[in-house]
Order: structure tokens, then sequence, then C-alpha cells
């Protein structure tokens, strides 16, 4: 489907239609390769749901990591406390 826009030619495509319209709106010879589908419903989703178990696990590991510092943290400040009771 092609439409003018002022002085712009404006194609408007859908990737299932393939090279055909879009090698014809620009002007260029159609590829003897299949058109690129790199994006399926099935990769899209098996890449969504690997970006949300990284995710996940940066979350879980922050979460230890932040739940070691606090207990690092109350240890020595205990630590400090029990030398002071000493010194005193």
């Amino acid at each position: 489907q092609w439409q003018a826009e002022g002085r712009r030619d404006v194609l408007v495509f859908q990737f299932s239609q393939g090279w055909e319209p879009l090698c014809k709106f620009l002007g260029k010879p159609i590829p003897d390769v299949p058109f690129p589908n790199v994006n399926s419903r099935q990769k899209f989703k098996q890449s969504v749901q690997e970006k949300g178990i990284m995710v996940a696990s940066v979350v879980v590991f922050m979460s230890l990591g932040m739940i070691f510092l606090l207990y690092w943290f109350c240890v020595k400040k205990r630590q400090e406390k029990k030398k002071k009771k000493k010194s005193d």
C-alpha cells in the first residue's frame, strides 16, 4: 500500500509481506535469500523468559549481598560494644 505524504512517499509495510513490496518501493531487485524473521513468537517468549530469569537472579544475589553486609555490620557493632565493656 502506497501513500503520498507531502513530497515524500511512505510505504505502509508489514514484515509478513516479505521482500516484494519493500524492494518495489525502494526500486531494488528482490534478493535470492528468504526475508529475515529473527523475532518469531517462540524466540521472543524464550528471550523474555531468559531475561526474567536473569533479573530474578540479580535481585536474589543483591538481596543476599545486602543481608550479608547487614549481618557483618551488626557483628562488628557487637564486637565493638564487647571491647568497650571490657575496657570500662
